[in-house]
């Protein structure tokens, strides 16, 4: 056996036992790292309140009222959570009705994108939100798409979203 053969075997050993350590530091060490980065300012983990600001943008009024919460988590630019929506007025086959919500979405740049889906799916409840921030962060404002019910068809309404404990001073808690 040649000590090139030699030198060739170890050095194929070292590159490998070095690149498998590379690997799991980055999975372990750099990527948790910028996961967890955040807007310094501004994060979206909390519960929120949904209100609708007028009628939708095809003119016709909505068929229920809902009053629809958010609890949140924000990792890095991923946001996760559940949403709770009750409906409050409405058709007596809708009224004190309450579908659970899941929530994945992303949070950059101050724009905050969601889509919520019913956790259990029986019924075809889904609904997208594109949200701006303003002001001090307690409030993002925007549109939601959602598929009306009465009408089967995707309609589109504008909203705030508002931080919970700013909910209190505004008095819609």
């Amino acid at each position: 056996m040649d000590i090139s053969h030699v030198i060739a075997f170890f050095s194929g050993v070292l590159g490998k036992v070095f690149g498998t350590w590379l690997l799991h530091f980055f999975r372990e060490a750099v990527v948790p790292y910028f996961q967890k980065i955040t807007n310094p300012h501004v994060s979206v983990t909390d519960e929120w309140i949904l209100n609708h600001v007028g009628t939708p943008f095809d003119g016709d009024n909505l068929s229920a009222t809902w009053k629809v919460q958010f609890k949140m988590r924000q990792k890095g630019h991923s946001v996760v959570g559940t949403a709770t929506s009750l409906c409050v007025t409405g058709p007596d086959t809708l009224v004190n009705k309450t579908i659970e919500y899941k929530i994945q979405g992303d949070y950059s740049n101050n724009i905050l994108n969601l889509h919520l889906t019913e956790v259990d799916e029986k019924e075809r409840n889904k609904s997208s939100l594109m949200l701006q921030l303003v002001g001090d962060g307690s409030e993002f404002e925007g549109y939601r798409l959602f598929l009306g019910r009465a009408k089967n068809q995707i309609r589109a309404i504008e909203c705030k979203l508002i931080r919970k404990g700013a909910c209190a001073k505004c008095g819609t808690a």
